[in-house]
C-alpha cells in the first residue's frame, strides 16, 4: 500500500498508509469538491422497464455464480457443476501456473 507524506505548518511531518488517512473519517482534501454519494435504494426504479423485467433472471444468475445455488446461499437444490467452487479455484490456478492471468484468480473464493 502506498504511503502518504504529511507536511505540518511548521515544516514538520508524518508518513501514514494512504488506506489509512483515507479511511479517517476527519481526513478531507482542502479546496476540492466533495463528491456526491449514490443513494443506496431507488436506483433500480430509475432503471428502463424492460431492464427490470430482465433483471430477476439475472440476479438468478449472478447468485449461482457467486455461491452454485440459483437461489442463494442455503436453497435447496444441487450445485451444478459448472458451478462449483472447488473447480473455479482449480481452474483459476491452472489459469494463473499458465500465464494467463495476474493472479487475482488464484486461490480466490467464489
Amino acid at each position: 500500500m502506498p504511503d502518504v507524506r504529511l507536511l505540518g505548518p511548521n515544516g514538520g511531518g508524518e508518513v501514514v498508509l494512504a488506506g489509512h488517512l483515507f479511511a479517517d473519517p476527519g481526513f478531507a482534501v482542502i479546496g476540492a469538491d466533495v463528491p456526491r454519494a449514490a443513494p443506496q435504494w431507488g436506483l433500480f426504479e430509475t432503471a428502463p422497464a424492460a431492464a427490470r423485467e430482465k433483471a430477476p433472471a439475472w440476479q438468478r444468475h449472478v447468485r449461482e455464480v457467486e455461491c452454485g445455488l440459483p437461489g442463494g446461499p442455503g436453497s435447496e437444490g444441487a450445485v451444478r457443476p459448472q458451478y462449483d467452487a472447488e473447480r473455479k479455484r482449480a481452474l483459476s490456478g491452472r489459469m494463473y501456473r499458465a500465464g494467463r492471468c495476474g493472479g487475482r484468480l488464484a486461490g480466490r473464493t467464489w
